[in-house]
């Protein structure tokens, strides 16, 4: 198993926007993740898509070139959500109907590259057998 933590979008933007209901729990995750408690701390491109476009829709273009900016440029790992990722993901959508394509690809990140964090407040994660949520 890879020591690593996958960040799904709703950490990110929790992370941004202090009226979020989760901020001060993404705080305090971010410094752990940050300071690689769990490993090294991954995002994929369909997250990095996600999470930038939903601040640049809720906060302002400003806000999300930073978040961008800083995800490019940081301790972040990216995996490309390839061909065989993208299979993958799609086979994982049509069997389980509690999750979003995107959602879908980070099982099979998950489960490809063997992680066993993510970082996440969706509960539905909870539900993957070998996949540990980490939201505090």
């Amino acid at each position: 198993m890879t020591m690593a933590i996958l960040i799904d979008a709703n950490v990110l933007y929790a992370y941004t926007n202090a009226k979020d209901a989760h901020y001060k729990e993404s705080i305090d995750l971010m410094k752990k993740i940050i300071g690689g408690l769990y490993g090294i701390p991954i995002i994929t491109d369909y997250l990095f898509d996600e999470i930038v476009s939903v601040v640049s829709r809720k906060n302002t273009r400003g806000k999300a070139k930073i978040l961008g900016e800083y995800l490019l440029t940081s301790q972040f790992r990216f995996v490309r959500i390839n061909t065989e990722l993208f299979k993958q993901s799609w086979n994982i959508f049509t069997t389980h109907e509690r999750f979003s394509f995107t959602d879908c690809t980070n099982i099979a990140v998950l489960q490809t590259f063997k992680i066993e964090y993510i970082a996440t407040f969706d509960k539905e994660f909870k539900t993957v057998k070998g996949i540990r949520v980490i939201n505090q």
